[in-house]
C-alpha cells in the first residue's frame, strides 16, 4: 500500500481516468462487452506516481478547468438569455443585460 500523502486526489482521478487505467480494465476484463474489475484487480491497478510538483501542477489546472467550464456555462446561459431579451424587446435591452451579466461595459450593438 503506498502512502496516501504522496498523491494528489486531482491527479489520482485524473490518473484513474487516463488511457493507462483503462487498457488494464480492458485487459482484465477478458473480452466483455461491460467492464467489471474485482476488488482484487482493483488494488492491483498500476498508477503511476509522479513528483508532487507536477502533481500539484496538473491539480491547479484541474481546478482551473472546472472554474473555466463553470464559468463559460454561466456565460453561455447570460447569452442565450439576451437572446431570448432580444427578440422580446430589443437588442439595446438585451446588450445591457449582457453588460450587467459579465460586468464589461464593452458590448455594443453595431450596425
Amino acid at each position: 500500500m503506498r502512502d496516501i500523502n504522496q498523491v494528489l486526489p486531482d491527479y489520482l482521478t485524473l490518473a484513474l481516468n487516463s488511457k493507462l487505467v483503462r487498457m488494464q480494465a480492458e485487459r482484465d476484463a477478458g473480452g466483455s462487452i461491460i467492464l467489471h474489475w474485482r476488488i482484487s484487480e482493483i488494488e492491483n491497478v498500476i498508477v503511476p506516481v509522479i513528483d508532487m510538483a507536477i502533481q500539484i501542477k496538473i491539480a491547479n489546472l484541474v481546478q482551473q478547468s472546472f472554474t473555466l467550464k463553470a464559468e463559460s456555462e454561466r456565460l453561455l446561459a447570460a447569452a442565450k438569455r439576451a437572446v431570448e431579451i432580444a427578440i422580446e424587446t430589443d437588442e439595446q435591452t438585451a446588450i445591457k443585460y449582457i453588460n450587467e451579466q459579465t460586468g464589461d461595459k464593452s458590448c455594443k450593438l453595431k450596425n
